[in-house]
């Protein structure tokens, strides 16, 4: 499992996946643990250690819902010419019958680092799943998910010429949306937002930053976000140049007119930043931002996948209001 640049590999995350619990964690050895955290944790000097120390008290909340097994997104690939390589993405949208000539409204959404687009619409986001739940008893929701790679480069581009962004918007999302065979989708900025988590968390704000005219609303889970290039942003920008220029902070005024949501918990190392960036937005959009990061209020979580899976409802309802408003489509 890859690291985020500037923080430790989800541990606890590594772990369920190998079929051991966080509850197993504590009963076989977790005390042990513990004991030896305390001190390291007061210093704060070995950030692993500050995370089990952060599960062992709680203060990641409980583990997050595994939704029933409810969508089959399908995945693919394109052949980007800007990065000279194919780039995976999926697909999921509910089973509705439109009327023709309908328009779905799309999200984007870019995975934390290292991670696939499978990551996002199945285990361990399961957010197609969390999106064919909407159906129950309300009717679907009516909107088409669409997770595409974005490798380890941090959406920008990088000294050695990669340059995921420009993938992204440039070639992927008009590449995408003009296929015959997709249908209405997507096409206008009222018709699409962007979401993320940690390292796709980060690059939907700067999409959304750098193309104010093409996203309506923009989600970012615990979007990996530093203050300055000397608060150890790892191998996330290429040197202070890099990240001056590709900054958010820099660019919040350009999100004036869109929908921001931002989610971060209160023990997560990018938690600071989460909310003071969530604060900036606020300023500019006339206080209208979203998410646990804005607020004064406690609320428990860590940068995994179980408080992304209890956000997740929340985080689709809101794409759903910020792109249809109150309208509800039924099956």
């Amino acid at each position: 499992m890859v690291a985020e640049a500037g923080r430790p590999p989800d541990v606890a995350g590594a772990w369920r996946e190998d079929g051991v619990t966080r509850k197993q964690f504590l009963i076989g050895g977790g005390v042990a643990l513990g004991a030896l955290a305390v001190g390291v944790v007061v210093a704060q000097r070995t950030l692993p250690l500050r995370e089990y120390w952060w599960e062992l008290t709680g203060q990641c909340g409980p583990e997050g819902l595994v939704p029933e097994d409810l969508a089959s997104p399908s995945y693919h690939t394109f052949r980007s010419e800007v990065l000279g390589t194919d780039v995976e993405y999926g697909v999921w949208a509910p089973p509705i019958r439109q009327k023709e000539g309908y328009v779905w409204p799309v999200c984007y959404c870019l995975p934390a680092r290292g991670q696939s687009p499978r990551w996002v619409l199945d285990g361990p986001i399961y957010l197609a799943d969390f999106l064919a739940q909407s159906g129950s008893g309300r009717g679907y929701l009516p909107l088409e998910l669409v997770a595409i790679d974005g490798s380890d480069t941090y959406w920008h581009e990088r000294v050695s010429g990669e340059d995921r962004m420009a993938m992204l918007l440039d070639e992927f999302i008009p590449w995408f949306e003009g296929r015959s065979d997709v249908g209405g989708v997507g096409g206008s900025r009222d018709h699409r937002a962007m979401m993320g988590w940690s390292m796709g968390g980060y690059g939907a704000l700067l999409a959304a930053e750098r193309r104010p005219d093409m996203f309506a609303a923009v989600c970012a889970a615990s979007p990996a976000l530093w203050y300055g290039y000397d608060d150890g942003v790892g191998d996330a920008f290429d040197d202070a140049r890099d990240f001056e220029e590709n900054d958010v902070f820099a660019g919040v005024e350009r999100l004036a007119r869109t929908a921001v949501r931002v989610d971060c918990g209160r023990a997560d190392v990018f938690y600071d930043a989460a909310r003071d960036f969530a604060a900036a937005c606020g300023v500019w959009d006339g206080g209208t931002v979203e998410g646990d990061a804005v607020g004064p209020g406690f609320l428990r979580g860590c940068h995994d996948p179980d408080y992304w899976r209890r956000r997740a409802p929340d985080e689709l309802a809101f794409v759903g209001r910020a792109l249809l408003g109150a309208k509800r489509d039924r099956a």
